[in-house]
């Protein structure tokens, strides 16, 4: 097939890049509204996956981590913040939080031996042996 050329091939280009243009954005669009449906039928089952493994995930370290993981393969992140998703529904936020805050007392505390700077193992012993009461059921992981 001959191309054509002057005016009226040109017209003829300009009106196909338009319509690929305008196709493109009807996939675009379509493709932005399964994601967000699919997200939130993710957020769906992730909350009733919370809700009925709540207490678990507060205090069994093993499936808490696992969780972390699966949600860290999919690219969620469930420890984000304390007043994030995550914390409402899950309670895991919060626990870290508690955590951190509790790992930030005990550094300080002896910032004056070791400057702030602690090795891990050292934190995890002295976490363990003195849980406070939000933790008294649940085993800290190294």
């Amino acid at each position: 097939m001959r191309r054509g050329v002057g005016y009226k091939a040109a017209d003829k280009k300009k009106f196909a890049d338009k319509m690929y243009n305008k196709k493109g954005t009807e996939i675009d669009k379509e493709a932005v509204q399964k994601l967000h449906g699919s997200l939130g039928e993710l957020k769906q089952k992730l909350q009733w996956f919370a809700a009925k493994h709540q207490i678990v995930l507060q205090t069994d370290p093993v499936f808490r981590q696992e969780f972390i993981q699966m949600c860290v393969s999919i690219g969620v992140d469930p420890i984000n913040s304390s007043k994030s998703f995550w914390t409402e529904y899950l309670g895991v936020g919060s626990y870290y939080y508690m955590l951190a805050v509790q790992s930030i007392e005990i550094i300080l505390a002896g910032a004056g031996r070791h400057g702030g700077v602690m090795k891990l193992v050292d934190l995890w012993r002295k976490l363990e042996k003195d849980k406070p009461t939000f933790l008294r059921d649940t085993e800290i992981s190294l």
